[in-house]
């Protein structure tokens, strides 16, 4: 560092020196005290805003030390001559709880839940945070166990300077002692049953807050719930039960949604969703789909039963055909399909299907007519905070997929695909984000599996620089062939540089193999740059990329355009 530097940086220092902490030999509590004073970082220019300054932090670190147990420090600002303010503390002992003392307007048995729940005891350092805290377990031990209208009083913390202890006093106001009642829906176009089912309230249990709020969520949950309310019913003859009744807002009977999306590889196309929700009065919801797009087109009709049988279990019923023409393969199907998946604790889901598909296929090979059943099963963790714009999380999903196929040489096989991605906050508007993709087929060869259940990758979806399914094996004539395993990488890193704009650079890689394993060394990257433009829900995204190590026959770039992240 020059001399100059050097002078300039003292200089800097001391106009950003704040005031001086002295008396303090704890490490833990002056480092705490430094950052108070820390605040302070203009050194007085005069005589009065020293001692401003000294009283204004002196305030600060005297509520601080209170809130430590500290109730006899004494903190003393003073001005030296040459206006640098010092804090000289003399610390004194840590304040104790004396006593613990709890009313609940001579309700004995509400003031025996408190006091259970109340970790306080004589003898424990008289700390702020503590004492607070343990006012909200008690107030929740109330509201949980039978008293769902309790409330706090005024709390007393009376400070005894000469014993150095204090009487610490919790007033609770419970409220009537109150049971579970009866169920009942104010509101039509719902199966009372169906309402009921979800609510966690066990008839003639002690009624509480947490279970009300928790039935208040899962109704709001609800696809047809615009609002909802769940109230408590005043007690009638002196009785301890009270009545829950429901109060449901629908939301729109029926929807209409569509999307649009676009690239130099795969063409136009557009993504059009009608639904009616609340069939048949348990919050069902049927949806037709229409697709249209240069490369695929196809109905598909799908009606959801939520809680199906349990809580957190939903059975998908799906019906539909489409066509897909591509490089490798031109294919029509029909398909009939049964998928149940259920929620589990956290952010697991478990699922499990049937799907009968009837498809004829046209490849580089043949023309031939395949007959599928396929028993798909599948696990996913997601944490995402947001699936179509996530900032955070997890998602991890594996599906595993028995099939038997007759057509051609009938056979057996079983599918894997797994994928995972995550995303990691660096700042407030940068994100890095990853995903990794591997798939594998065993129990046959290729020529034994139909063409759409083979791997491609290529495109959009898998390794953007490149065409739709240029990166999968092919035969002599250079046609697309697909294989039996895959592996996929994509990294981003995310700037939301304003409110509505954001700007993305990434790299992917893809390759597929005719074997149960792809051969790493024959991975191919591509690289780009992306623009985003965030909607209230989710952003508008246009990508170009291009590949690395681009090769005679391949487009020198890509262009995507198409709604929600790219991963």
């Amino acid at each position: 560092m020059t001399a100059f530097a050097s002078a300039i940086f003292s200089l800097t220092s001391l106009a950003l020196a704040g005031p001086t902490l002295e008396g303090v030999e704890d490490a833990d509590l002056h480092r705490d005290i430094s950052q108070i004073l820390e605040t302070y970082t203009q050194t007085p220019s005069n005589g009065v805003e020293a001692w401003r300054q000294g009283q204004d932090s002196a305030n600060e670190v005297t509520l601080y030390l209170r809130s430590k147990g500290y109730y006899g420090a004494r903190v003393i600002p003073r001005v030296d001559d040459d206006l640098e303010v010092v804090i000289d503390i003399e610390i004194g002992p840590v304040y104790t709880v004396g006593t613990v003392e709890i009313s609940t307007r001579e309700d004995e048995r509400a003031k025996a839940v408190a006091s259970a729940a109340i970790p306080v005891e004589p003898g424990d350092p008289l700390e702020a945070t503590a004492i607070l805290n343990a006012e909200g377990l008690g107030l929740a031990a109330l509201q949980t166990s039978g008293w769902p209208d309790a409330d706090t009083g005024f709390r007393r913390v009376i400070v005894d300077h000469a014993r150095g202890d204090s009487e610490v006093v919790y007033d609770y106001r419970p409220g009537e002692y109150s049971i579970n009642g009866e169920v009942y829906l104010s509101a039509p176009g719902w199966r009372e049953s169906f309402i009921r089912r979800l609510s966690p309230l066990e008839p003639g249990a002690p009624t509480s807050r947490d279970d009300l709020s928790a039935y208040q969520r899962a109704l709001q949950n609800l696809a047809s719930v615009q609002s909802a309310e769940v109230l408590l019913t005043p007690a009638e003859n002196d009785q301890t039960a009270r009545d829950i009744e429901v109060v449901l807002e629908p939301r729109k009977r029926h929807a209409l949604e569509a999307s649009l999306s676009y690239s130099t590889s795969e063409g136009a196309g557009t993504d059009n969703r009608w639904s009616r929700r609340n069939v048949y009065g348990g919050d069902e919801t049927f949806s037709a789909r229409l697709q249209l797009a240069t490369l695929i087109q196809g109905v598909e009709s799908e009606l959801l039963f939520p809680h199906w049988r349990r809580l957190h279990q939903d059975l998908k019923l799906s019906a539909g055909a489409k066509s897909e023409n591509t490089d490798a393969y031109d294919q029509q199907e029909v398909f009939l399909a049964a998928h149940v998946t259920r929620r589990h604790v956290g952010p697991f889901t478990l699922g499990a299907g049937v799907r009968l598909d009837g498809s004829h296929l046209k490849d580089s090979e043949d023309e031939r007519d395949f007959l599928s059943l396929e028993l798909p099963l599948s696990a996913l963790y997601d944490t995402r905070d947001n699936p179509l714009n996530p900032d955070d999380g997890w998602n991890i999903g594996l599906l595993v997929t028995p099939v038997i196929t007759t057509g051609g040489a009938g056979s057996g096989y079983v599918r894997f695909d797994t994928r995972a991605a995550s995303y990691w906050p660096l700042s407030d508007r940068v994100l890095a984000a990853a995903r990794v993709r591997f798939g594998t087929i065993v129990g046959t060869s290729s020529f034994s599996i139909p063409a759409d259940h083979r791997f491609f990758a290529g495109g959009g979806g898998s390794a953007r620089g490149y065409a739709y399914q240029e990166l999968s094996p092919k035969n002599a004539e250079g046609v697309p062939i697909g294989g039996r395993s895959v592996v996929e990488f994509n990294t981003e890193l995310r700037w939301h540089l304003r409110e509505k704009w954001g700007v993305v650079a990434f790299v992917d890689a893809a390759t597929t193999g005719d074997d149960t394993t792809p051969d790493m060394g024959e991975l191919r990257y591509g690289i780009g740059m992306g623009l985003r433009y965030y909607l209230s829900f989710a952003p508008i995204r246009v990508d170009v990329a291009m590949p690395v190590d681009k090769r005679d026959g391949e487009d020198p770039f890509q262009v995507y355009f198409s709604l929600g992240q790219a991963f």
